[in-house]
């Protein structure tokens, strides 16, 4: 019985376990036909076992489980025919699975209670809906590959569409679109959750990430990179309206976002917070990291903490913009590498009433160059009712570089609204025209503990720039230091609002003053450039409350309006430079001057030029103002001028300065160690004024008051008209307290506008003239007058020593003083009188030549009578110059110029008979060259008649050879041609040709040239004066010894051409030249004035008559042999023609003459 219990049981057990078997066991499937049979037999369980091609749509409407048998499963719907196929599942509340399988098309899912994606690769879109908002919907993707490259509805192309479902990816790739610009998810659902974990989404540069409204957002440890978002709307990485959103030790590479937020795009947030970040290379319009806008103001919580940013590139707000009554906390943020390229930079922005809180934020490199930049760590703008509030703390901000040239802010920007800056450090910052703070529109700005080192702007602009039009933006700083401002512009400016400095130190202030390298700049106000510490409008406060200022250097310290009202208690002022002084006020240049309250303050090496702290130029006395200084100290400031302390020429400063206890010790200047003034009347109030005086000398000096003569100068001048003053004339100058007044003596300090300038006149300029040195300089402590020439009438007149310019001083009403002056009668039996100087006034003066006349006579002031002495010249110690014979100068003028003329007209009459046979027999061309070298060397008898000069040597050089060099060149070159002609006709094929001829002419002139332009380029021609008869002197050409070469060629010329003339003695006359004359003249003529220059002695007129002489009867025999005679046988021949007898006779001759011209013509073919 108890066996066939068991037995029973054990049939029970193997019932189950069947039964259980047959319900997990999966159908396989292997084909599209299998597939769909299996899920119209509602099969739960379905296994893939091939890669299936699908030719239509599946709509699964139960729960199923789908799995892959392997890694090569895939479903792929096929779209060629119908882009509408996918998978879709709709079960209404059911559960589906898929894992282990490839999906080649669109996802579908609707209504399904939960759908769960293990191990999938999907690629094409995936889009899930359901209407049900009571109950929970999921969609969990784990291990997915998700790629949206095909299969893609163009109507809705994001890749991800969720709606009212909760999502959580995990482990996952998702891969955007490349043919679409939209986005990867796109999630709605009320407050339902997005979670996505170590997973990567990849927006190709072409897909936005993630878009979700009214959702929980939770996104860690994942890497979002290459999201771009070119839609209006921003985001680049996650767009998210109406939601929670956490964020999570996440990685953002390369996002980039058309307008906002290259990483985050945030609407009406509930709480948002992103920590543990790495974020590079974010590029935006705006926000390189986040945009935050809320519309109303609600309780949320942003946070933004532990992140590294390397590289940001937009056009404002590199980290974050928050717009309306949006706010968000930074802490841990560390940045590198920002850039902005057009608009207003800044890496926090924000508009409206915005809230920013940054703690622990660390910017290095900074570059900003738009248009419009501000302020390059917080920029404010917008208010819309109480305006922005910003909180930073224990920050750094490093390397910032501005090159927009507009006015900006290197550090902040404040609109209305407060900003408070505690525990920060700034360094390293430049740029063209910016401040590092600037407040406007009631902008309350507090800074404590805050460092600032290495500050430059191109411009000088103000480091605190407050320009607040009212009361209400006040700027405080406390436990500030300032150091190495390296460029000018002042520390403090504000218009009308008030600055409060507590326990804070000012160190090495506008150093390229020091080093000498400022930039300026005309367009800016000048008192911005020229204050130093403090530029105040007509109104404002500035309240000093123990600071130190350190190693200042400016124009000016302090330069306030009328109506502003400064505090300096507890301070000290030491180790600095003013030109004009620490205080400086100057009614007629600013309007300025201020209330002033000094208490316990150290004033300390301050060094200036007059007034070393206090510098009063002028006080107009309609403004009820003082400057009232308490028990402050005054130790070793220094004026390079006047008031070593204190300067003033105002008449109203003993109303305006008062000094109550104050210590004054070793104060130094040229005059008034302590104070200098425009006179006693007008000192500053000391309430301890004697004991100053007892215990330091030099104490007080005033502006000059009195003139007086010093003792050297004489009291009564006599003198005679002409003559100069023997004595010096000096001044000095003496203040009201009857000390002499001193100036710099340093030229390098020497600046002629602020020198004084006296004039000497006399009382009747009509009768009186003073010529010389009539104005003098105030130097040291004199002015003088020496070396004054005195012309006029004889009579008893003033001298009027008058202060013209006053300089740097101010004009007093004794400014001029007197001194007798007695013109003499002049004795003209002992001295000359009479008008030497060009004016209207004699002279009576003795004739002083300083040089011996030599035996002349001295009739005025360095000049000798020479008229009875051999020798010439101011002093009769100068030979005369030859005088050339202007007889034969005049002649050979005359006979040169016909020679010319005669060359010109027998050139035109060479032209009229070109025809006739002794023309031609001659050669015409020959005929014109010996001419023109006729008319070179008349111009060389021209220039003998000149007197020497280097440039007439070089030209009679060259035009006595150029002229020989045609015409006996050209001689010799026509006589060889009839040789060749008439005695070696037989070779008539080998004789040279005209060219030839011509060329040889030209080498003969192309030598001369040469050699004379050589000769100047060496500067071998020089000029020697020789005297003649020892009392006159003449100049003549110096040649060097080259020229006998040139001698020589001319020589062998002459001496070739009357070889070949005698060979051709039995030519027909008609063709050749007798030559003899002209060759014998020439060689006389030449071997004469060689000869003279030679033995020497001869004076230039003698060499030049002979040398001319010789060239015109050379020339003459020339024209006559050759072309006189021509004509002169062309008169006979027409002459012969009236007779018959004579006719046959000559025609017969003619024949001859043809005969020969035409074998003449042909050998010169």
């Amino acid at each position: 019985m108890v066996l066939k219990f068991r037995n029973f049981k054990i049939i029970i057990y193997i019932f189950y376990i069947s039964l259980i078997l047959k319900l997990n066991s999966a159908l396989i499937v292997n084909n599209e036909n299998e597939l769909l049979k299996a899920i119209k037999d509602k099969e739960k369980n379905i296994t893939i076992n091939d890669y299936i091609t699908i030719n239509q749509s599946i709509v699964i409407s139960y729960e199923i489980s789908i799995e892959g048998s392997n890694n090569n499963c895939y479903l792929e719907f096929n779209n060629e025919y119908n882009n509408n196929n996918k998978l879709e599942f709709n079960n209404n509340g059911g559960i589906v699975e898929i894992k282990n399988l490839g999906i080649y098309g669109n996802v579908v899912v609707n209504d399904v209670k939960e759908i769960s994606f293990n191990n999938v690769n999907e690629i094409g879109q995936f889009y899930a809906n359901t209407d049900d908002i009571v109950e929970s919907h999921d969609i969990k993707m784990n291990n997915m590959k998700f790629n949206c490259v095909k299969f893609i509805d163009n109507s809705n192309s994001n890749c991800i569409i969720i709606n009212n479902y909760n999502l959580s990816v995990n482990n996952s790739r998702i891969e955007g679109n490349p043919w679409s610009n939209n986005g990867i998810l796109e999630f709605y659902s009320d407050y339902l959750y997005l979670n996505i974990t170590n997973s990567d989404i990849n927006g190709i540069y072409k897909n936005w990430g993630i878009r979700a409204t009214t959702s929980n957002i939770n996104i860690s440890t994942t890497k979002i990179y290459n999201c771009a978002n070119f839609a209006n709307e921003g985001g680049g990485v996650l767009n998210a309206s109406n939601s929670y959103t956490y964020v999570k030790n996440c990685t953002f590479n390369d996002n980039y976002a058309l307008y906002s937020g290259a990483i985050f795009y945030i609407l009406e947030y509930k709480n948002f917070m992103a920590e543990d970040l790495e974020i590079y290379n974010t590029t935006a319009l705006d926000s390189g990291v986040i945009y935050m806008n809320k519309n109303s103001y609600y309780e949320s919580k942003a946070i933004i903490s532990n992140v590294n940013h390397i590289n940001s590139c937009t056009q404002q707000a590199f980290i974050a913009c928050l717009d309306n009554y949006a706010n968000l906390k930074v802490t841990n943020y560390t940045g590198y590498n920002f850039y902005n390229d057009i608009l207003n930079g800044g890496a926090f922005i924000l508009k409206g009433d915005a809230d920013l809180n940054l703690q622990f934020v660390n910017i290095d490199h900074i570059y900003g160059r738009g248009q419009f930049l501000k302020g390059m760590l917080v920029f404010t703008y917008g208010p819309i009712i109480t305006g922005s509030n910003t909180l930073i703390i224990k920050s750094s901000i490093s390397n910032i570089n501005v090159s927009c040239e507009s006015t900006s802010s290197l550090i902040i920007w404040q609109d209305k609204g407060t900003l408070t800056m505690e525990d920060c450090k700034i360094s390293h910052i430049k740029g063209i025209n910016t401040s590092i703070i600037t407040q406007t529109n009631d902008g309350i700005i507090k800074l404590n503990s805050i460092i600032i080192d290495d500050y430059t702007s191109t411009v000088p602009s103000p480091v605190f720039n407050n320009i607040n039009p009212s009361y209400n933006g006040p700027l405080s700083l406390k436990n500030v230091t300032v150091t190495n401002v390296n460029s000018k512009g002042v520390l403090f400016r504000t218009i009308a609002s008030s600055i409060q400095v507590e326990n804070s130190h000012f160190e090495n202030i506008h150093t390229c003053i020091k080093n000498n390298n400022c930039t300026n700049n005309k367009n800016i106000q000048q008192s911005l450039e020229e204050a130093s510490i403090l530029f105040m409008d007509v109104y404002g406060s500035f309240i000093s409350r123990n600071n130190t200022f350190k190693e200042i250097y400016g124009y000016a310290g302090i330069i306030t309006g009328a109506e502003s009202y400064i505090v300096l208690d507890d301070s000290s002022f030491t180790d600095s430079y003013f030109d004009n002084g620490l205080i400086h006020i100057n009614d007629q240049k600013y309007y300025y001057c201020g209330h002033y309250k000094i208490e316990n303050s150290l004033f300390s090496n301050i060094h200036g030029i007059n007034g070393a702290i206090f510098n009063i130029v002028g006080y107009n006395p309609i403004y009820t103002v003082a400057i009232k200084t308490f028990t402050s100290r005054f130790i070793n400031n220094v004026a390079s001028k006047n008031g070593g302390v204190i300067y003033s020429i105002n008449q109203y400063t003993n109303d305006l300065l008062i000094f109550n206890d104050c210590i004054f010790y070793n104060n130094t200047a040229l005059q008034g160690t302590i104070a200098y003034s425009l006179n006693k009347r007008a000192e500053p109030y000391f309430s301890n004024r004697e004991d100053i005086i007892e215990s330091i000398n030099g104490t007080f000096a005033t502006n000059p008051s009195i003139i007086k003569f010093t003792e050297d100068t004489p009291k009564f001048i006599s003198v005679l008209s002409g003559n100069i003053i023997s004595e010096k004339i000096s001044c000095s100058l003496y203040d009201s307290y009857l000390k002499k007044i001193k100036t710099i003596t340093d030229i390098s300090a020497w600046n002629i506008n602020e020198v004084i300038v006296f004039e000497l006149t006399t009382n009747d300029n009509y009768n009186t003239q003073l010529l010389g040195q009539t104005h003098c300089y105030y130097w040291n402590e004199t002015c003088s007058l020496s070396n004054i020439r005195v012309l006029g009438n004889p009579g008893t007149y003033k001298l009027n020593l008058k202060i013209k310019n006053f300089g740097e001083y101010s004009a007093f009403k004794d400014n001029s003083i007197n001194l007798d002056l007695e013109i003499l009668e002049c004795n003209t039996t002992k001295y000359m009188y009479k008008k030497i100087y060009g004016n209207n006034h004699k002279s009576c003066y003795t004739p002083i030549c300083k040089s011996s006349c030599n035996g002349g006579k001295c009739i005025n002031d360095n000049i000798c009578d020479c008229s009875n002495m051999k020798l010439k010249g101011k002093f009769c110690d100068q030979y005369a110059y030859l005088k050339r014979i202007k007889l034969f100068d005049v002649l050979f003028l005359i006979i040169s110029s016909t020679l010319i003329l005669l060359s010109f007209v027998t050139i035109i009459m060479i032209k009229i008979y070109k025809n006739n046979t002794f023309i031609k027999g001659g050669s015409i061309p020959f005929m014109i060259l010996i001419l023109i070298g006729i008319i070179f060397s008349s111009v060389f008898i021209i220039l003998s008649t000149f007197n020497r000069t280097i440039l007439v040597c070089y030209l009679r050089h060259l035009f006595y050879n150029v002229g020989f060099s045609l015409v006996f060149g050209s001689i010799l070159v026509k006589t060889y041609r009839i040789y060749k002609i008439y005695y070696r006709l037989e070779e008539l094929r080998y004789i040279e040709n005209l060219k030839k001829m011509y060329l040889f002419i030209g080498l003969i002139i192309f030598f001369h040239i040469s050699t004379t332009f050589l000769w100047y380029l060496f500067g071998s021609v020089t000029l020697n004066s020789k005297l003649v008869k020892s009392t006159e002197k003449y100049i003549e050409c110096q040649y060097p010894k080259t020229k006998t070469i040139g001698f020589a060629i001319n020589t062998l010329i002459l001496f070739i051409g009357y070889l070949y003339s005698f060979i051709i003695r039995n030519v027909d006359k008609c063709f050749k030249e007798p030559l003899e004359v002209p060759t014998y003249l020439y060689f006389i003529f030449t071997f004469f004035n060689e000869s003279m220059e030679l033995i020497g002695g001869f004076s230039i007129n003698i060499v030049d008559f002979f040398g001319s002489f010789g060239s015109v009867c050379c020339i003459l025999s020339v024209f006559y042999y050759i072309f006189i005679k021509k004509f002169k046988r062309i008169y006979q021949e027409k002459k012969a023609n009236k007779s018959n007898h004579l006719l046959v006779v000559e025609t017969a001759k003619s024949t001859n003459f043809i005969e020969r011209d035409r074998q003449f013509e042909f050998v010169s073919r």
